[in-house]
């Protein structure tokens, strides 16, 4: 599973406070300053905040409840995969521009350059994390691979039996009533169809979306 955000849990980049030497000189004395505070203190976006620390450890703990879960995140500008728990956690990278990373938080992988993230899975099971560097003539190589973990799929869970009969059912149904208006509200806000909304259907059947022709699937 993968689980999608815009902030990393962890990273050697920006979030973190770590710039390359060239950041402390532009200009100098502020540029080492800025990037303390973001290493120390911090504003909501930086990993060192108190308040992003808070978030980091729900996630993660949320996260490790789940065994071989993927989370997914961007807003810094490099390729980055780093593990904790079981939780697999990657910075999917930028193909516009790139951030230097010159941080120490333990990745497996990083990279500080434009590219792109691949997870692939294949008939076997395997989950596999791939990173793709991106050259100014758009050539595309494969800088990392590795595999994530085998995916089993969960046994679906089944009513007993499974003998439920819906033959001849029906029940009656509406739209929505969000629309719904007091009397003296209509005439401000018009009625815009709103019975035809609220109105009740009768008669809608009830099937077994398992067993309905065959069985059917949602698309």
């Amino acid at each position: 599973m993968i689980v999608a955000g815009f902030h990393p849990l962890y990273s050697n980049g920006p979030s973190s406070g770590y710039y390359p030497a060239s950041k402390h000189f532009l200009p100098p004395v502020i540029g080492t300053l800025h990037a303390f505070y973001k290493r120390r203190i911090g504003d909501a976006q930086d990993i060192s905040n108190f308040s992003y620390k808070i978030f980091r450890t729900i996630i993660r703990r949320s996260l490790a409840e789940h065994p071989n879960l993927v989370y997914l995140s961007a807003k810094e500008r490099s390729l980055q995969y780093f593990t904790r728990d079981d939780v697999h956690m990657i910075i999917s990278g930028s193909l516009a521009n790139a951030t230097a990373i010159s941080g120490k938080e333990g990745p497996v992988f990083a990279q500080g350059r434009p590219g792109f993230t691949r997870i692939n899975q294949y008939t076997n099971g395997d989950v596999w994390l791939e990173f793709w560097g991106v050259e100014t003539q758009g050539q595309e190589d494969l800088v990392y691979r590795s595999k994530l973990y085998q995916w089993t799929p969960p046994e679906k869970p089944g009513l007993a039996g499974n003998d439920l009969d819906f033959t001849g059912q029906t029940r009656v149904c509406y739209a929505t009533k969000k629309h719904h208006k007091k009397k003296n509200k209509k005439g401000l806000t018009g009625l815009n169809y709103r019975a035809e909304w609220e109105a009740d259907i009768k008669g809608v059947p009830v099937f077994d979306i398992g067993k309905e022709k065959g069985g059917l699937t949602i698309v």
